[in-house]
């Protein structure tokens, strides 16, 4: 047996990052890859697995402190014939770990959510292996009252509540229940309040304008639903379509597809097309970028978005797929609303919106000509951008285009 110091592995660009649980104690034995404590950025909150099988002598972080890359992380006691394996060992676990950079291009998302609204579970703070334990044990998180920093639900929670630590005096009320308050106060996520510069420096440095019209998207509604019977695996929402239009857009009209500096003096044309959706977490909106979006069909899309939103649900997503991003769109069609005004994902220049569509009847011709009147499906497309970058007459430029993309079936296609 033999006792080895195990690192912090490399965390990027980024520093003091806060440890905010540790998920093993004193004399544990733990696998190889087993997660042994949890950080949390400005993004999400990541469990860091031990790259060694053996017994946990001592941890050398405790809650609340701030790490960096090569800190000790704990001491562990190994056996002889392992120790040959570390080396290869823990340079896989380094490389699987992304970096936590905490920059204003990465910070959470400036836009609104594109699925359902939140529910009760909203207010969950718990890492994904606290998670894990309680969909195991199928625990409802939201009856659970965490006692780690913030109201976070811990380890140690669920272990009290399963019967396998003694509970604390804390999980006892030493008093009736008094009558609620008329007001109540809530503290905001981590992410929430890590937003809140941002939303606000976008919205104050940077002049929207927001330019907003409708597209007729029965063709491709009716296309959307064809393919759903031909591949009923899939999630296949609108979005998917969207995205394809979009980088169409973005082809045509690179201006969209490009950044400002700081300074406002310095325009940088992107190479790549990638696109970010905001999505709803637990803990807040993040921003994932789905990468070469050009380059990929609908079928392939929805399924990287469907894996995508859930691994950003359980706080599993890494740095590198929340960075990137050439522009973003924000759906609240699954919600309701048609129109409202998204706020710029700084050093974006533009960001979409699409609200609820709706059936409206349309006359199919100008009028006094005997034209049809049908049912179409509207589609509300809300365009805020960068008025130093893009002017009024490239927008309408951009929203033309986008409409024909989405209204033709076969521009798409193309």
């Amino acid at each position: 047996m033999s006792s080895k110091t195990i690192p912090i592995p490399d965390l990027g660009d980024v520093s003091d990052v806060e440890v905010i649980e540790l998920l093993v104690n004193t004399g544990d034995t733990i696998s190889a890859d087993d997660p042994v404590i949890v950080l949390e950025s400005a993004k999400a909150s990541m469990d860091i697995p031990c790259p060694e099988a053996g017994t946990v002598e001592s941890l050398a972080v405790s809650i609340g402190d701030k790490v960096n890359s090569g800190d000790d992380m704990l001491v562990l006691t190994i056996a002889t014939s392992e120790v040959e394996k570390s080396e290869s060992t823990v340079a896989e676990t380094s490389s699987a770990v992304e970096s936590f950079t905490e920059t204003q291009t990465e910070a959470p998302p400036l836009a609104a959510p594109t699925a359902a609204p939140p529910s009760k579970n909203t207010a969950i703070h718990a890492s994904p292996a606290v998670r894990r334990i309680a969909t195991e044990n199928s625990i409802d998180l939201t009856t659970v009252d965490g006692t780690g920093p913030h109201g976070r639900i811990t380890k140690g929670d669920l272990q009290r509540l399963l019967g396998s630590e003694p509970a604390t005096s804390r999980d006892v009320p030493t008093q009736p229940i008094s009558k609620p308050a008329a007001s109540q106060t809530e503290t905001l996520t981590r992410i929430q309040k890590l937003s809140a510069a941002p939303l606000h420096n976008s919205w104050t440095q940077i002049p929207h304008v927001t330019h907003f019209d409708d597209a007729d998207i029965t063709e491709l509604e009716n296309w959307r639903q064809q393919l759903k019977q031909h591949h009923p695996e899939q999630k296949l929402s609108l979005l998917p379509f969207v995205m394809k239009a979009v980088a169409a857009c973005l082809k045509q009209l690179p201006r969209f597809n490009s950044q400002l500096n700081d300074a406002a003096d310095m325009l940088t044309q992107n190479a790549h097309c990638h696109i970010g959706i905001a999505v709803d977490t637990a803990d807040g909106l993040i921003v994932p970028v789905i990468k070469n979006v050009d380059q990929k069909g609908v079928l392939e899309l929805a399924a990287e978005l469907s894996s995508t939103a859930e691994r950003a649900r359980q706080g599993q997503l890494a740095a590198a797929e929340l960075q990137g991003g050439s522009t973003t769109i924000s759906n609240l069609g699954g919600i309701g609303g048609q129109y409202f005004t998204p706020i710029i994902n700084a050093p974006e220049v533009s960001i979409l919106g699409l609200g609820q569509s709706r059936w409206q009847l349309q006359r199919m011709g100008p009028p006094n000509s005997g034209a049809e009147i049908a049912d179409r499906l509207i589609q509300p497309l809300a365009l805020s951008y960068d008025h130093r970058v893009i002017d009024g007459a490239l927008a309408a430029q951009y929203i033309a285009l986008l409409k024909s993309q989405l209204e033709d079936i076969k521009q798409l296609l193309l």
